[in-house]
């Protein structure tokens, strides 16, 4: 009986001395449940600093500054709470949180310990103010009050030139790497007084034209990733050079809204929904400007010096997307020119080189470019309030292989993971 007693007792001391070794690993394993989530940083406008500037914070936590790239992989969450991501205010930019359940969530997302489950994504935004309009310099030539009086062969010369620029199209988020397109620019004036003599100079009823075919808008009408009245917020750069002026470059600043505009056809292999995109030519006037020569016998000439197209889309399970153009001119030809005594001196204008992958032909992915215009635009220039420009949809869909791309990380996993 003794013995009987004794052993259940070195059972019972066994087991606790199991229980005592095994519980607590047990408990730390429950407590260990964790998971991960991704956490994107988009910069939107002019102003781009680097991503390392901007920051943010899970559940009021800590600031934790982004990546460099952007794409920030938040671990050890806690799987048995939900968590929110919010930004870190920056100066000069407004931010936004990109809460578009199922694929962007930054608000009471919930997190797995699974591997093999999808990793929440949080898209954080933040748009810089951009100003009205900027000069180079702090000189103010708006404002003088002297009045050049009318002088016997002293005109306003109207002018006008046109190029094929040469841009770079990018995605944030990255969807696919940069690419280049061919862009129909054209920029004309009225430039008084000719000769200037030294006076001031007024470039008045500027215009820029934009020129891109209907085609660059079908590849997304037919893909029905883009439909007729889809409005989209644009902002575009537009740096114009004055040689042998005091300004030296005054920048427009433009902000508008692009519209969507398609018809109803028969269907056809062309037109498999029956829809047709239209083209696209559109003229918008810009504000005037006052220009000071450096002498009285240095000739004054005008030149675009690059631009910059900002434009954020909203795409169908992808959530928004910003399109960012960088251009510059095909050619160093002005497009306005005043002697300072006579006809200015004539120029034989540079071509610059086409850019590498942009084809033989200097066209790019954006398609062929005849005179500047667009090839099948045949639409005539539009002035006035029309919503401008359509064309930063278009270079969205002129990889097809990046929509391809996109369509398949939605279906296989998480867009971060790309």
């Amino acid at each position: 009986m003794r013995k009987n007693w004794k052993r259940r007792l070195g059972v019972c001391g066994a087991l606790t001395l199991l229980c005592m070794t095994v519980l607590p690993v047990l408990a730390a394993h429950a407590q260990a449940a964790t998971g991960s989530m991704t956490v994107a940083i988009s910069v939107v406008g002019s102003s781009q600093p680097p991503k390392t500037e901007f920051a943010f914070q899970v559940d009021g936590g800590a600031e934790t500054a982004s990546t460099l790239n952007g794409v920030n992989t938040v671990t050890g969450l806690d799987t048995s709470v939900t968590h929110s991501v919010t930004p870190v205010e920056h100066a000069g930019f407004v931010s936004s949180i990109g809460d578009a359940p199922p694929d962007i969530t930054c608000t009471d997302v919930t997190v797995s310990s699974d591997p093999s489950a999808p990793v929440p994504f949080c898209l954080l935004t933040f748009t810089f103010v951009e100003p009205t309009t900027t000069t180079t310099t702090t000189t103010t030539t708006t404002t003088t009050t002297t009045t050049v009086p009318p002088i016997e062969g002293r005109v306003p010369v109207d002018s006008s030139h046109t190029d094929s620029n040469r841009c770079i199209v990018s995605l944030d988020p990255n969807l696919n790497p940069p690419a280049p397109i061919r862009i129909g620019v054209t920029l004309s004036t009225t430039a008084f007084p000719q000769p200037h003599r030294g006076d001031p100079i007024t470039l008045s009823n500027t215009k820029l034209g934009l020129a891109i075919p209907a085609g660059l808008l079908q590849q997304g009408v037919d893909l029905d990733l883009i439909k007729n009245g889809d409005v989209i917020p644009s902002t575009v750069t537009l740096p114009v050079v004055g040689t042998n002026t005091v300004e030296g470059t005054h920048t427009f600043v433009i902000k508008s809204s692009a519209t969507i505009h398609t018809v109803t056809v028969p269907v056809s292999a062309a037109f498999p929904k029956g829809v047709k995109a239209l083209p696209l030519n559109v003229t918008v006037g810009l504000p005037d400007s006052h220009w000071t020569p450096t002498s009285g016998t240095a000739d004054v000439i005008f030149s675009q010096k690059s631009m910059r197209i900002v434009s954020t889309l909203s795409l169908p399970g992808i959530g928004r997307v910003t399109v960012t153009f960088v251009c510059k001119p095909n050619t160093t030809a002005s497009f306005a020119a005043l002697g300072a005594t006579g006809a200015p001196a004539t120029t034989t204008p540079v071509t610059v080189t086409p850019l590498p992958g942009a084809g033989g032909d200097g066209t790019g992915a954006g398609g062929s470019l005849v005179g500047g215009q667009a090839a099948g635009a045949t639409e005539l220039p539009r002035t006035g309030s029309n919503p401008w420009p359509l064309f930063v949809v278009a270079a969205v869909f002129i990889d097809l292989g990046m929509l391809a791309l996109a369509a398949a990380k939605r279906r296989r996993r998480p867009l971060h993971q790309a």
